[in-house]
């Protein structure tokens, strides 16, 4: 007994007014107890008064037992009736949290709100941190949840600051009558401010039908104040005056896709805070920056996607970019940019090229047919010559012939993680991709287009290119080198390589666990079919140009079947007009959307 010490008593205080929140008048009882044992275990030792002090020790023990349960009874009695829980269920941490709700569909999630206040802080923040509208009936929900929750702050807040008043008057008005005032009147809706949870805002229209106006964008804007990423891809209502409104009232937009929204320009721009704003998307807004250019926002860019309409002086005006895609532009504006501006620029990880003009000298090894009207001998080779490609993460060269890929390839390190070749691919080229670059997650080979869909230009598709040793091709075995050299890496694989048995026959004999995305742009047959679901038990986007059976039910039983390719979220048969499987059609739909990815952000 003699080990009861002060050191337990400041223990037991610390650890019962942590977790149960019990007053100071229990510890001085509990104090009083312990001091009581304490002189108890002294008389126990004494030989004379053993048999007493013994019964003396065991009843204060009792005492000290009933009273701790007593007044424990009474918190909790008491905390009860003020509706809060003494014993709350353990805290998670928030990263488990939501590491938990990643697993679980949005139904089972809404459950778990009710666990207590800390969950549901979570939860909440997570449900609503990205919002994504692609319905009218969406639009009405979520405008009603955030007008009404607004209009039930502001009578809250009012009631609040004139309840006294309302209580005064109600009692010389009624008399003898006291009856609190109970209606809060928000009506079905709650007083809780879910727009300060959204972080991300998708307005984007992959397609026509839903018309997003000036007023509903800056409705959301009063409610989302910590908006970082806003997305209004082919939102062709939006207007310049409505975006400029809306970075006045959000101060933290720092991603901002505006992608075929054709009625704005860079005016909209003029409320950013400069140096915030990362990202910019202006693919297919012609003139974006004809009757303005922020130089502030520009100079702090890092990611730019434009179109052809990106000239000389607006490039000027752009600072040290990490992250540039462009789409048809021409080859004086590309060697504009790349001489004066990326050439030295460390931090530039990302080219993306597709469908641009280029004109080369006639030094190179390739030749043009006489009915060509690409391919200018007066050009230059700026591609060829810019020294930052070991830097690069991800390359593009997008629907265009490069003759000089191979040597750029030869200036690539490990860094590159993403490269889609040009048309003219070689055996040479990939031999050089294999040996300089060894840790690509995404590999697209296109050897020339299939159809006059595939957005190349009219040049591009009346162009034939030739070598010294006859026409341009990728052999079976050097796409099995290529294919096995990133076997333990590659997840995106694009193929459109003509004539397809060399295809089949190298995808046959590489299995590959790790395979998520795989695009075939040719034929493919019922063998390859069969076999995808054992080669690429993993794939979570499929896109086939065609198959050689023409019945759905068996192209279905292989794709779709039970125990097939199960984790299958997008989906695509092209030459499938018609079809009635649900199933198939809702794949095809996540597919249409996936496809669009590129351009909508």
């Amino acid at each position: 007994m003699y080990l009861v010490s002060y050191d337990t008593n400041v223990f037991i205080r610390t650890a019962v007014s942590k977790e149960y929140n019990i007053t100071y008048s229990l510890y001085d009882v509990l104090e009083s107890a312990l001091w009581l044992l304490k002189c108890c275990a002294r008389v126990v030792k004494m030989a004379t008064f053993k048999f007493y002090g013994l019964i003396l020790f065991l009843s204060w023990g009792l005492i000290l037992l009933q009273t701790y349960f007593f007044f424990l009874s009474l918190l909790v009695e008491k905390n009860i009736a003020n509706e809060t829980i003494i014993m709350p269920i353990p805290a998670l941490p928030t990263e488990v949290i939501i590491l938990i709700i990643s697993y679980l569909s949005r139904p089972h999630i809404v459950r778990l709100l009710t666990v207590n206040r800390h969950w549901y802080n979570v939860i909440s923040a997570q449900l609503y941190r990205t919002l994504c509208i692609r319905s009218l009936r969406e639009q009405y929900e979520y405008r009603n949840l955030f007008n009404e929750t607004r209009r039930g702050r502001k009578r809250r807040q009012q009631q609040q600051k004139s309840s006294n008043d309302q209580q005064e008057q109600q009692q010389s008005t009624d008399g003898n009558l006291d009856y609190p005032i109970t209606s809060n009147g928000n009506g079905f809706y709650s007083s809780e401010n879910y727009g300060q949870y959204v972080r991300v805002l998708d307005l984007s229209v992959p397609y026509n039908g839903k018309d997003i106006t000036d007023s509903f964008l800056y409705d959301l804007a009063l409610d989302c104040p910590n908006i970082e990423t806003l997305n209004l891809y082919n939102c062709h209502k939006i207007t310049t005056g409505a975006v400029k409104r809306v970075l006045a009232k959000c101060k933290r937009v720092r991603f901002l896709y505006l992608s075929m929204a054709t009625s704005l320009d860079a005016r909209c721009l003029q409320e950013a805070i400069p140096g915030q704003l990362h990202t910019l998307n202006i693919f297919g807004v012609s003139h974006f920056f004809f009757r303005h250019r922020p130089k502030a926002v520009l100079a702090s860019l890092k990611t730019l996607k434009a179109g052809q309409w990106l000239d000389r002086q607006t490039i000027d005006l752009m600072g040290r970019l990490e992250h540039i895609s462009l789409e048809g532009m021409h080859s004086e504006h590309i060697s504009h940019l790349m001489q004066y501006h990326l050439m030295n620029h460390k931090q530039l990880t990302t080219l993306e090229l597709h469908r641009c003009k280029f004109t080369f000298n006639n030094n190179d090894d390739v030749q043009y047919d006489d009915h060509t009207d690409g391919g200018s001998v007066e050009g230059d080779n700026t591609l060829l010559h810019f020294s930052r490609y070991h830097l690069m993460q991800r390359l593009e060269f997008k629907y265009m012939h490069i003759p000089s890929i191979q040597k750029i390839v030869e200036k690539c390190s490990d860094r590159l993680v993403s490269f889609i070749g040009p048309y003219n691919l070689s055996d040479a080229v990939l031999d050089a991709l294999s040996t300089y670059c060894r840790r690509l997650e995404r590999l697209s080979l296109v050897t020339r287009s299939n159809d006059t869909n595939s957005g190349a230009s009219t040049s591009t598709r009346n162009t034939s290119i030739k070598n010294n040793n006859g026409w341009v091709h990728i052999s079976l075995e050097s796409l099995k080198r290529t294919l096995h050299t990133y076997t333990s890496s590659l997840s995106h694989l694009e193929l459109s390589i003509q004539p397809a048995t060399i295809v089949e026959q190298a995808l046959i004999q590489w299995p590959n666990p790790n395979l998520q995305i795989l695009i075939l742009r040719l034929r493919v047959s019922m063998s390859l079919l069969q076999t995808l679901a054992t080669l690429y038990p993993a794939l979570k986007v499929l896109y086939i140009a065609s198959t050689e059976s023409t019945s759905e039910d068996e192209v279905d039983q292989y794709l779709l079947g039970q125990g097939k390719l199960e984790h299958l979220e997008a989906l695509t048969l092209y030459d499938r007009r018609d079809s009635t499987n649900q199933e198939y059609l809702a794949l095809k739909n996540h597919y249409d959307y996936w496809s669009l990815g590129k351009e909508i952000w």
